[in-house]
């Protein structure tokens, strides 16, 4: 008996619905669809206007992936968050590695022409770490991402200063994860063999997990 909270998926970086297919939750989930982001926008404003694609009243469920995260945290200060499920995705600014947060701080993405802030397929496959079987899924997710949104968002992770405590959080994270490494503490779950793409080619594993918080965190409020 899952929660009767709306249940918000917010995909990772430029991704949307499709990555959140595989979830056994996924047709109570409401997705979050990234919207373009105005030229110097910071991520608490950006965050805002994208709760106007929540309706709901009441206190909401959030799923994050990666990048999105960062936008589940600005919600929390924006919304009435229940609980929040941190998939492959960072907690802290701290867990941003120092090299990151160093090219961050120099602002070189800024100036790099939007056509070369692709790297080639066969890098991304390896740093996503997807299977065979869900290559095809993971190219036509990254032919679709906007590369001025790319452009915009990769300053903002790696410059990202939220250190706001969670009000409620399950985190799940893979223990081969080569895009955002998986930290030694404060992971509910670790996915051994889990690699960035996981909440796809490892649905398998994730699915029990959340069926079983989300039965719980129903449970909490009777």
């Amino acid at each position: 008996m899952p929660t009767s909270k709306p249940i918000i998926g917010i995909p990772g970086l430029g991704a949307d619905y499709r990555v959140f297919q595989h979830l056994s939750i996924y047709p109570k989930m409401q997705i979050i669809e990234w919207i373009a982001p105005v030229s110097g926008e910071t991520i608490q404003d950006y965050s805002k206007r994208l709760t106007a694609q929540i309706e709901s009243k009441e206190p909401i469920v959030l799923v994050a992936v990666s990048f999105g995260g960062l936008i589940a945290k600005e919600f929390v200060r924006l919304l009435t968050v229940k609980h929040t499920f941190l998939i492959s995705s960072v907690a802290q600014p701290a867990e941003i590695s120092s090299l990151y947060r160093i090219v961050g701080r120099l602002g070189i993405f800024s100036k790099i022409p939007t056509k070369w802030l692709m790297p080639p397929i066969g890098i991304l496959q390896y740093l996503f770490g997807t299977d065979k079987k869900h290559r095809s899924l993971l190219r036509s997710i990254i032919r679709d991402t906007s590369p001025e949104f790319v452009q915009w968002a990769i300053p903002v992770l790696l410059t990202w200063r939220n250190e706001d405590p969670w009000i409620s959080y399950t985190r799940i994270h893979g223990d081969r994860d080569r895009m955002l490494s998986c930290p030694r503490n404060g992971v509910d779950y670790r996915i051994l063999g889990g690699h960035h793409f996981m909440i796809v080619d490892r649905a398998g594993e994730i699915n029990p997990i959340l069926e079983e918080e989300l039965y719980r965190n129903a449970v909490s409020e009777t």
